[in-house]
Parts: structure tokens; C-alpha cells; sequence
């Protein structure tokens, strides 16, 4: 997935997951964001963020995979706060709210501690709690994830 900046900047993300039972529904997926930011006292930012995702979904038949993809449309709202705790630690909580053409799509809780190793890497360990409505409309899936990100600025077209 890429992202834009107006600051010249194209920062990228890649991520693997995988299911620990059942089957992995493979997705393919092109957004667009505007995001910005408030510095507030002591350390403190306030984000918000607005992105719209094309998504291609590969398809199941009975238990397995086909060679069929649906296409879907997605819109994401974020607001988030930021504690810069020191020049190597972060403490970010937020929250997510996943719309598509059927409505409400999902809702995303998220805190989490973020460590800066140093050259532009940086490891998160955080929860998640996902409250995501299921197919047909039979309810909602209610989810607890324990999060351990790494992370890696790659800034290909930087302006100089």
C-alpha cells in the first residue's frame, strides 16, 4: 500500500497476516488519505485521518479459494493521540471507523507503546479491539488482538 504527502514524501507500508485457523482470504488493496496533525501542550499531538480504499477480495467457494475477486469500497475516519514520552518512547490511542457502501463496517479501538531503535526503525507492541460486522448482516464479530509491530522508514523520493 503507498500513501501521499503535499511534503514530496511517498512513505510505504507492507504487512503479513496470517490467521491461526481456517482460511487466509487473500485482498489487494490502493488507498488514498488526507491526514493532519495539532501539537498540543506537553508533548501531546492530536491526528486525525480520512482515507478511501479500493479493495479486490479473492472469493471462497465452499472451503476453498477461486480465481474470482470482488471489488469493494472503503472509507476510514481516525482520530488519534499522540504522547511523546521521550525522544525513543510513544504512547498513541485511537480510534477507527470503517464505513463501506453498506454502512458501518467496523470500529477500531487501538493503544499502543512505541519504542525507536534508532536509523528510522522503530518496534510498537499494542492492543487492538475490533468490533466488525459479519457477512449477511448475522451480527458482529466482537475481537481482542495483541499487536507487535516492526517498523522501517523508507523514504525513496525525498525532497532535498
Amino acid at each position: 500500500t503507498t500513501a501521499s504527502r503535499p511534503s514530496g514524501t511517498w512513505p510505504w507500508a507492507a504487512f503479513i497476516s496470517q490467521p491461526l485457523r481456517g482460511v487466509s482470504i487473500p485482498e489487494r488493496r490502493v488507498f488514498e488519505e488526507t491526514s493532519a496533525t495539532l501539537p498540543l501542550a506537553n508533548r501531546f499531538r492530536w491526528q486525525t485521518r480520512l482515507r478511501v480504499e479500493q479493495r479486490w477480495l479473492g472469493q471462497l467457494v465452499g472451503t476453498d479459494l477461486s480465481s474470482e475477486w470482488t471489488y469493494a469500497t472503503r472509507y476510514r475516519g481516525r482520530l488519534q493521540l499522540k504522547w511523546s514520552l521521550s525522544p525513543v518512547w510513544k504512547v498513541r490511542t485511537s480510534n477507527e471507523v470503517l464505513m463501506n457502501k453498506n454502512g458501518f463496517d467496523q470500529d477500531q479501538l487501538y493503544a499502543v507503546a512505541e519504542r525507536q531503535l534508532g536509523a528510522g526503525f522503530a518496534t510498537e507492541l499494542g492492543y487492538l479491539h475490533i468490533w466488525q460486522r459479519r457477512a449477511a448482516n448475522l451480527g458482529y464479530y466482537d475481537r481482542d488482538v495483541l499487536r507487535l509491530t516492526l517498523v522501517k522508514d523508507l523514504w525513496l523520493l525525498a525532497a532535498k
